[in-house]
């Protein structure tokens, strides 16, 4: 964050020595960004656009004035601009690797993997040895549920910048999914050392939650939202694991309902975020606003997501609506997408179904 924050500050200062400095305009945007992807103030987001748009007004014809800009149109969902951006972006330098992988992940976020891979393959051809897109290849490798292969590119990536908390963050979730949670635990565990946030904190709780001790869990949890509040992710597991424990009930119930505020902030800067609307369909199924949850279920399929993890999350969803078909029919989507079985099998969520014969054909 402080990091981010001197970036801001230099950048102001070298808009104020020379006024009209489109190139600053657009680093300026690009750091209200990545303060916003970290903190969720919205008030961020307005900022970073308006950095942009001053950037596009003064000079439109600058690559990182368009790389900046389909940042911004990809984080807000809008990613047909985001890709006409990356476009120009790259015909004014056709060698702009941030180009290249923004529009890799633009291609990813409309669900057109094959043109997605082969762009992040081209920005690699550009420069083998960049790290940040690997890590994004990576990122993309997971989401397709290719946990084999992001593991691979998350140990280049390690490789390349061994002292990056994220590095190892990125590598022990693949890990995790590929069902190895010893060597996910020594991950986690070096990640540890090098800084303790609160990603770190909240992989720690994860562990704990699918190993069954929920107390550990929870006060992982609530650490992570001391350190990151405004995150709905964050609060929803923690409500998650609160909700496992007894005489805990009132405070599940709070955790959830800041989850579910958290969650509508972050539809407001993208309603497209198809995280963000499987936490809160599970969040209104779990209250019992059953026909609100589904509601936002059919917003999120009309995203045509193919993320594997995103079943595991609509699964749930079914299960506190009460629909053990479509629980039974998401659950097979999923593992026929890579979702790994043994993570089903730890979810304590799945008691109502644990016994049912299809359920033990699927797990086993």
């Amino acid at each position: 964050r402080q990091t981010l924050a001197t970036s801001v500050s230099l950048y102001r200062k070298a808009i104020l020595a020379e006024n009209g400095f489109a190139a600053a305009y657009a680093g300026l945007c690009e750091s209200y960004w990545g303060m916003y992807l970290l903190e969720r103030h919205t008030e961020l987001v307005e900022q970073a656009e308006q950095a942009c748009l001053e950037a596009e007004a003064l000079n439109a014809d600058l690559a990182e004035v368009q790389v900046a800009l389909g940042e911004i149109y990809n984080g807000r969902g809008k990613w047909q601009e985001s890709i006409s951006a990356y476009n120009k972006a790259i015909q004014i330098e056709p060698r702009n690797l941030e180009a290249f992988v923004g529009l890799a992940d633009a291609y990813t976020n409309i669900n057109k993997p094959k043109i997605a891979e082969q762009t992040y393959k081209r920005a690699l051809g550009l420069q083998p040895g960049n790290w940040e897109a690997w890590n994004k290849f990576g990122r993309y490798q997971f989401e397709t549920g290719q946990f084999d292969k992001a593991e691979k590119s998350f140990r280049k990536v390690v490789e390349l910048i061994p002292d990056s908390v994220n590095a190892y963050s990125n590598l022990g979730a693949a890990l995790l999914y590929l069902g190895d949670f010893k060597q996910a635990a020594k991950v986690f565990s070096k990640q540890a050392e090098l800084k303790p946030s609160a990603d770190i904190i909240s992989n720690a709780a994860f562990m704990y939650y699918y190993d069954g001790d929920f107390e550990r869990s929870a006060r992982m949890y609530r650490r992570a939202v001391e350190q990151a509040p405004q995150r709905c992710l964050y609060w929803s597991n923690l409500g998650d694991a609160l909700h496992q424990l007894p005489n805990r009930e009132e405070e599940a119930r709070d955790a959830d309902e800041w989850a579910l505020d958290f969650c509508d902030r972050e539809l407001e800067v993208n309603p497209g975020n198809h995280d963000a609307l499987l936490i809160k369909s599970k969040l209104l199924a779990r209250s019992g606003r059953i026909e609100a949850a589904l509601d936002v279920v059919e917003a999120y399929e009309l995203l045509n997501s193919q993320d594997p993890l995103d079943k595991l999350y609509l699964a749930l969803v079914f299960v506190r609506c009460g629909d053990m078909q479509a629980v039974k029919n998401t659950l097979e989507q999923a593992v026929q997408q890579g979702y790994p079985r043994i993570l089903i099998l730890a979810e304590p969520e799945f008691v109502p179904v644990r016994d049912e014969a299809w359920f033990k054909a699927l797990v086993d």
